[in-house]
C-alpha cells in the first residue's frame, strides 16, 4: 500500500474548496493501513504563547509488539530549541505508554519511573505530540473532527515547504479550536495547531510514515523488471558489477524532488543510482524529461514499490553488489541525512 494520493505542485486557484470529510476520511484509511508509524515533531506556542511555551523537538512512534493487540506508544522529547517561561518535563526524556502503565525515562537523571494509566496520569498527555498520537491510535482517528461543531475550510498553506489543505475545527461551542494541516501529497497530517481560551500550541509533524516497513538490512533485494522512458525494459538482477541505490519518488512531490537532488549528489562511478517513479500521469512522465537528473529514471514502478515494501515517498534502498540490502531510508530527511550518505560512501 503506497501512502500517496493526489499530487499538486502549486496551490489551487481562487475557487479552491476542499471537502474536509473526504480529506479526513482518506487520512483515516491510510493510517489504519499503516498500523505502525512514527513522526518527528516541533512543538511550540502560537501568538501570545510563543514566548511562554518553549520550542521542543522530538519523535513519536507507535507499534504493536509481537503477540499483543495493544499499541505501544513512545514519545521522545529530544531537544529544547528555545526556552520558555512555562514548565516543561526534563529534556531529553521519553515516555512509553502500554496497555496499563506509563513509563518515564529521565536521561538527565538516569532514572525510570512508572505510574498506572488512569487517575493521576502525568500531564504529558496534555501536550499536542501525545494528544495527536493518541488521536491517531483511535480506530477512527479524525472522528472528533468530523463530529465537531463546525469545520471551516481555509486557504492552503505550506509546512516544511509542502502544500497542505488547512481546516479550522471548532469544538465545545467554540471555546476550543484546532487547525489541521493535511498534506496535499499523501493526505497525512503535517501540523496541528490547538487553540483555546488559554492560548495556543503548534505541533509540526514531518517524516510521518511506517515503522520498519521497508526491507531490513541483510534481506535479499528482489530482482525486478522496470520500464525505461524510451520504452525499453531493464532488469535489476544480482549479483551485479556495482552496488545500487534505488530511489522511489513521484515527480510532483516537493520532497521527492529534493531526494532526486540528494541522490544526484551521491552518484559517482562507484555506485549505480536508479530512480523509480511511482503513480505518474502522462503529463508528469513528459515533465521528467525536463529534469536534469544524472542517473537513469524508470517509470511505472508501482509493482516494484510493493516488492520493496515502500509505504512512503520518497524512499531509498541501498543494495550491495551481492544483492543484500545495506540500508533503507524513508522521507527526505532520512535520505539526506549524514548517516545515509555515509552508508553510500562506504558501501
Amino acid at each position: 500500500m503506497l501512502v500517496i494520493a493526489a499530487f499538486f505542485l502549486a496551490f489551487p486557484a481562487g475557487d479552491y474548496s476542499a471537502d474536509p470529510y473526504s480529506v479526513f476520511m482518506t487520512s483515516d484509511s491510510i493510517l489504519s493501513e499503516i498500523n505502525s508509524f512514527q513522526y518527528h515533531f516541533r512543538y511550540s506556542g502560537t501568538g501570545a504563547m510563543s514566548n511562554i511555551i518553549p520550542v521542543v523537538t522530538g519523535r513519536a512512534s507507535l507499534s504493536v509488539a509481537a503477540g499483543s493487540n495493544h499499541p505501544l506508544m513512545v514519545l521522545d522529547f529530544l531537544e529544547v530549541e528555545r526556552e520558555g517561561t512555562s514548565e516543561l518535563p526534563a529534556v531529553p526524556v521519553s515516555y512509553v505508554a502500554s496497555r496499563d502503565s506509563l513509563y518515564r525515562f529521565d536521561f538527565a537523571r538516569s532514572s525510570v519511573s512508572s505510574v498506572p494509566v488512569g487517575g493521576n496520569v502525568p500531564s504529558v498527555f496534555d501536550y499536542p505530540p501525545a494528544s495527536v498520537m493518541m488521536e491517531l491510535v483511535l480506530p477512527h482517528p479524525f472522528s472528533d473532527e468530523i463530529m465537531a461543531d463546525s469545520i471551516a475550510v481555509l486557504f492552503p498553506d505550506t509546512v516544511e515547504g509542502e502544500p497542505c489543505h488547512v481546516f479550522n475545527v471548532y469544538y465545545h461551542g467554540g471555546e476550543t479550536t484546532s487547525v489541521w494541516y493535511i498534506s496535499m501529497i499523501d493526505n497525512m497530517p503535517r501540523a496541528v495547531e490547538r487553540l483555546s481560551i488559554h492560548g495556543g500550541e503548534l505541533l509540526e509533524i514531518w517524516n510521518l510514515g511506517g515503522i520498519g516497513s521497508l526491507l531490513e538490512p541483510g534481506e535479499k533485494a528482489p530482482e525486478v523488471f522496470l520500464a525505461a522512458r524510451d520504452g525499453f525494459v531493464s532488469r535489476i538482477i544480482f549479483p551485479r558489477e556495482k552496488p545500487v541505490l534505488l530511489l522511489f519518488f513521484n515527480s510532483e512531490g516537493v520532497n521527492s524532488l529534493g531526494a532526486l537532488g540528494s541522490a544526484g549528489e551521491m552518484y559517482d562511478e562507484n555506485i549505480d543510482v536508479i530512480g523509480i517513479s511511482i503513480m505518474e500521469t502522462s503529463e508528469d512522465l513528459f515533465r521528467l524529461t525536463s529534469l536534469n537528473i544524472p542517473f537513469p529514471i524508470m517509470i511505472h514502478g508501482e509493482e516494484t514499490a510493493e516488492d520493496y515494501r515502500v509505504d512512503l515517498l520518497p524512499s531509498a534502498v541501498l543494495v550491495n553488489a551481492q544483492g543484500e540490502v545495506v540500508m533503507c531510508a524513508e522521507g527526505l530527511g532520512s535520505i539526506d541525512s549524514e548517516n545515509f550518505r555515509r552508508a553510500v560512501r562506504n558501501i
